[in-house]
């Protein structure tokens, strides 16, 4: 097979040679070579390229479309607009209450002016500031049951949405919807071509959280933490928000011992990466839990066993902990 290299031939030789890694270790491994499992061995063979080959395969690669899934991206948009449907809503629950408030004020002022005996003139414009004022009153009082009924509606669409949603707005990756649902896909997968497949939970140490004085300290380094995982992820990886400053990266083609130098190398970035808070240096510390998806059991007990290796990490303050049943190969 000859490949037209053009202007660009060494880039996509690079390419090239790495494509056909890939399609080889897929073959010599029985492993069906379908998009996904081409698109995940590439990233994994990819890293393990010299920094000036990737550097050569990137300027190939930096003209493809990175953008989130597009059901996440549709997922902002949505947000955003009942964002705005909410904040005009508010705007005008803000008016009617100014009004009322105008109304209350000129009333009085009304009965201190009908106390005094002489400015007749200014008496008679009061009276008629204050007719204009009622009518205007009564118009917006009448709007106001609509306006209720609107923002009750925009409420409970932004509910029905947010229950749906597989995007993590705070922390810009996947939910734990997102999470289950590939859990339950990549399960199917395990039953139909028996590989391996690792399940990481991580969070920021319970000693470094109890450290911090606030909840608005808490959650900006939970934010830094989020940052650095999806800064550091392949192009493939699923990295998901499971809760509670809980995230989650499904390994699908990884072993335990493979995730477990997933694991390392992520615990090396995070604290190789120090930040300051209010000119306090803070070295981000992060436990890792590590299990086997297993297909026969359920989602929510596969989830359970990784946070239960996580809780143990914490624990026993270790980088990482493997699940005690996930040690089969």
């Amino acid at each position: 097979m000859e490949f037209d290299l053009g202007e660009s031939g060494e880039e996509r030789s690079e390419l090239v040679f790495l494509s056909q890694r890939v399609l080889d270790t897929l073959l010599e491994n029985n492993i069906p070579p379908t998009p996904r499992s081409f698109q995940l061995h590439f990233d994994r063979l990819f890293d393990e390229c010299e920094t000036l080959v990737q550097e050569k395969i990137n300027e190939i690669l930096v003209y493809e479309d990175h953008d989130d899934d597009a059901q996440a991206q549709l997922e902002k948009q949505v947000k955003k607009g009942f964002f705005s449907i909410k904040q005009i809503l508010e705007l005008a629950s803000e008016v009617y209450k100014n009004m009322n408030l105008m109304n209350k004020i000129l009333n009085k002022k009304s009965r201190e002016l009908n106390d005094l005996k002489e400015n007749i003139q200014i008496k008679e414009f009061v009276f008629d500031l204050r007719k204009d004022i009622d009518i205007l009153n009564d118009i917006v009082t009448k709007q106001v049951l609509p306006m209720k009924k609107l923002y009750k509606y925009a409420t409970t669409i932004t509910q029905a949405v947010e229950e749906k949603t597989i995007f993590d707005q705070t922390f810009g990756m996947y939910n734990k919807k997102y999470l289950t649902n590939k859990i339950n896909q990549e399960s199917k997968l395990l039953t139909r071509y028996n590989h391996f497949t690792s399940l990481i939970m991580l969070r920021i140490s319970n000693r470094l959280m109890e450290s911090l004085k606030d909840e608005k300290e808490r959650t900006l380094i939970t934010k830094i933490l989020a940052k650095l995982l999806l800064k550091s992820s392949r192009r493939s990886d699923v990295i998901s928000h499971y809760g509670d400053g809980i995230f989650s990266l499904i390994l699908p083609y990884m072993n335990i011992q493979s995730a477990q130098l997933e694991s390392e190398r992520l615990w090396n970035l995070v604290a190789n990466s120090n930040f300051f808070i209010d000119s306090k240096e803070i070295k981000i510390d992060i436990k890792v839990g590590i299990s086997h998806l297993n297909p026969k059991i359920s989602v929510n007990d596969n989830i359970h066993f990784a946070l239960e290796a996580m809780k143990e990490a914490d624990k026993k303050n270790t980088k990482f902990a493997v699940y005690k049943d996930s040690s089969q190969e």
